[in-house]
């Protein structure tokens, strides 16, 4: 029942400097505050070393440091409803108070999640090039350090590259009510309206097209439809000599 510092180690020959002078264990006696606490008086490094590992245990609870391969254990002996919280706490201005993140397996939907104590902690910011994979052989998402986002490529190229080697569509946008919207499948083939597109523009539904400038058809094969005026479509073809042939339809 001794009260005050038990010092287990005292240092006064420290070589002429300032640092270094005892490791002690106190046992807390006050109201509410049961506890030892080992500390180390004015040292500049201190270490704590176990040949087999260090554990430190408060009931189930346990940090364990592994010996050889210095992994880091955190949490009880596993057990289902007790999968426990690795919080970080830190300062909240509009609050004005402490708050903390923490992240948890969650042995409801097998995820492990990063969570918030409440909406002042705002969100999650990553200030680096990341790179995440499903099944740790291949990146699925990459953000570069130019900000570009490469999906099923490392290196892409502009601001969005979706690259696969599958036959999975490479965009597909869906109004959960009226079903599909527009669709790039991996043949490049748009369709609009339609999942599975036949051709390199697909187009099921009502097409409206506004009048602009007139142009001429550039390469050899290309087709230009214009809405010459109110009651006339014109359409211009180039052919494989270059020259460009037009004829009108005339609509009452």
């Amino acid at each position: 029942d001794a009260q005050g510092d038990v010092v287990l180690f005292g240092d006064t020959d420290v070589g002429d400097d300032e640092y270094g002078k005892s490791l002690y264990g106190y046992r807390k006696t006050s109201t509410h505050s049961d506890f030892w606490e080992l500390g180390v008086d004015t040292l500049r490094l201190a270490y704590l070393k176990g040949s087999y590992g260090l554990h430190l245990m408060s009931g189930e609870n346990v940090v364990k440091i592994s010996p050889g391969n210095g992994e880091i254990w955190l949490g009880r002996n596993w057990a289902e409803g007790h999968n426990d919280k690795v919080k970080h706490f830190g300062w909240i201005t509009a609050a004005n108070t402490g708050k903390y993140v923490y992240f948890q397996f969650d042995d409801t939907d097998d995820w492990y999640h990063l969570r918030r104590q409440d909406s002042y902690v705002q969100g999650f910011k990553v200030e680096m090039p990341i790179e995440i994979s499903h099944d740790g052989s291949s990146y699925d998402l990459v953000v570069d350090s130019s900000g570009n986002v490469g999906i099923g490529t490392t290196s892409p190229g502009s601001i969005l590259e979706v690259a696969s080697t599958g036959t999975a569509d490479y965009l597909r946008l869906t109004n959960l009510t009226s079903g599909d919207i527009l669709t790039v499948d991996s043949a490049g083939n748009v369709g609009i309206g339609i999942s599975s597109p036949d051709y390199k523009l697909h187009i099921t539904g009502t097409i409206g097209v506004n009048p602009g400038s007139s142009v001429t058809p550039q390469n050899n094969g290309d087709i230009v439809v214009e809405a010459t005026n109110d009651t006339t479509l014109t359409f211009k073809l180039k052919g494989s000599d270059g020259v460009v042939r037009s004829g009108t339809i005339t609509l009452s």
